[in-house]
């Protein structure tokens, strides 16, 4: 699992409300579920995670919470998308402004990313970014 998965399911539990039992409880069980795989910055985060029940002084706000989880996003945006990949021959088509389409199933959006690599939402692929410009 990896950071990116990490935010996404954590926001996920937030939705469902602030509860530090359950929110603990869920990072214990992703932790436990994900041990070998997970590298040593998400096993500290998981684990300041499910300490959270254990004492007060161990516990994130809300807002502390939301903002990890957004940290994670990034992080593994920056990680799995930061740089171009040169497998990868298909690129996004530029259509203006910070709007891009996939030449693979011709969805738009737009994009802001500072990435050498982009993700299709409608179909997921990764794509070079047009906009990404190496020095």
């Amino acid at each position: 699992m990896n950071k990116q998965m990490i935010g996404k399911e954590l926001k996920s539990e937030l939705a469902q409300g602030y509860d530090i039992v359950r929110i603990s409880r869920w990072a214990l069980r992703v932790f436990s579920e994900n041990i070998r795989s997970l590298d040593a910055s998400s096993r500290d985060i998981l684990e300041k995670l499910f300490s959270m029940e254990d004492d007060p002084q161990f516990e994130l706000t809300a807002d502390e919470l939301c903002a990890l989880a957004n940290k994670l996003i990034d992080e593994g945006d920056e990680e799995e998308l930061g740089k171009p990949i040169s497998e990868i021959k298909d690129v996004a088509e530029e259509l203006g402004g910070n709007w891009l389409m996939c030449p693979l199933c011709q969805e738009s959006w737009e994009d802001h990313s500072k990435y050498g690599m982009v993700r299709c939402p409608k179909c997921n692929q990764k794509l070079h970014n047009p906009k990404f410009i190496t020095l």
